[in-house]
């Protein structure tokens, strides 16, 4: 995407260091035509001729997909800017700080514009991350993530007795094979410390299974990823719990507005992990009890932290359960009618917002498990699979009304 972004330069230089950070953000992800005008050293007398300096930001406003205007700073030229990109159909945000300045009705009467306002720093670069997908520079965010992945990984190493029980023993991977937080992150989520970009949905399943068992060479496919291959982690009909995943994703919106492909994509909004964070060494895939997930819930919780995801997708009724008691607390109460049927709990949703941080909250959905066994018991073994994960689809298609 191109984008024009607009600040004051003559009118006033107070906020160029704010334009800077702004600018640094946005080209994270997208290219910056008036990327000068953060600079630090920019006079507000600038070298060029008006008449080349006007030529060449009208070329730009006619070129770029969007114009971002920070307009806390009164600036003429600035004004003529946002009223120029009017006229040629572009889209306008514009920010401001309300305790510093009016905005013109000019401006903040006009329904054309979208106007953003924001008191902190901290709150106008959280807008532009949401906004248009970008991080800035949050090294911070990269290395609890790092740290995360080094302590999880720990954890099963140093304590074997706590993740096993008479019919489950659970073990962390060689770190040659499991860079990430875990194996499900390859598919959505790879290279976050990298990117640390913004999460709209957080997808949780229960555990992930034996690597060694089933999959024939997955493992190898993950060492080269590790190693710089672009190969993908998805892989048509190896298993029908991810080939139904790829149909329930259509369901909801990309930051495009399309609907995400994720059997060929990998999204920077998406990231995808198990609750439970060990690998199985034996080859039974179900009886997975509570006590031995929960022994990851501050893992979990830790990881919510550093993603500050906008929704988390629960899939099957163990996993949501460790979700919302990792967040809102054990001895929390229990949402309004879990302890019935999880088909009618689905179905009477009502929304839950979990505090994870200082006024922070993340919205989670109760979901079937799109497995064979999930599909079958969403209808209640009445029907068929392809009827199934069509009620699976309208569980879905809520989400979507809901959060876009």
């Amino acid at each position: 995407m191109k984008i024009y972004f607009a600040g004051s330069i003559r009118g006033g230089r107070k906020d160029a260091e704010l334009y800077r950070k702004v600018i640094a953000a946005l080209k994270e992800k997208h290219q910056v035509l008036t990327e000068h005008v953060g600079d630090l050293s920019l006079s507000v007398v600038e070298d060029k001729g008006d008449k080349a300096i006007y030529e060449q930001d009208t070329a730009w406003l006619r070129e770029c997909d969007v114009v971002v205007a920070e307009c806390t700073q009164v600036s003429l030229g600035v004004g003529y800017e946002l009223a120029y990109a009017e006229a040629h159909n572009k889209e306008v945000h514009i920010f401001y700080r309300p305790n510093e300045t009016q905005l013109s009705a000019m401006l903040s009467g006009n329904e054309y514009f979208k106007i953003h306002r924001y008191n902190s720093e901290d709150e106008l670069l959280e807008l532009v991350k949401k906004l248009w997908g970008v991080n800035f520079m949050q090294t911070d965010k990269a290395e609890q993530y790092r740290e995360l992945v080094e302590e999880s990984q720990k954890s099963y190493r140093d304590n074997p007795d706590d993740h096993k029980n008479n019919k489950i023993e659970l073990a962390a991977l060689d770190t040659d094979n499991c860079k990430e937080i875990n194996l499900y992150t390859y598919w959505q989520g790879l290279g976050y410390a990298k990117k640390t970009p913004y999460i709209k949905y957080l997808l949780v399943g229960q555990d992930w299974g034996n690597p060694f068992f089933g999959r024939k060479d997955f493992l190898k496919i993950i060492i080269s990823i590790n190693n710089g291959s672009n190969e993908p982690y998805y892989e048509k009909a190896v298993s029908d719990t991810d080939d139904n995943l790829v149909e329930l994703f259509k369901v909801l919106k990309d930051s495009e507005g399309k609907s995400y492909d994720i059997a060929t994509k990998r999204y920077d909004d998406l990231f995808f992990t198990n609750f439970c964070l060990g690998y199985r060494k034996g080859k039974e895939s179900g009886g997975m009890p509570k006590g031995l997930m929960k022994t990851d819930a501050k893992f979990f919780k830790k990881l919510v932290v550093i993603l500050e995801p906008d929704n988390i997708l629960c899939l099957g009724k163990r996993t949501f359960e460790c979700v919302y008691e990792a967040l809102c607390g054990d001895k929390t109460q229990k949402p309004e009618g879990f302890g019935g049927a999880y088909n009618d709990f689905i179905e009477k949703y009502k929304p839950i917002d979990a505090e994870y941080g200082e006024n922070k909250t993340t919205r989670i959905f109760p979901l079937a498990h799109p497995g064979y066994m999930g599909i079958m018991n969403r209808i209640n073994r009445k029907g068929t699979v392809k009827e199934g994960l069509e009620k699976q689809k309208d569980d879905w298609k809520k989400i979507a009304k809901q959060r876009g």
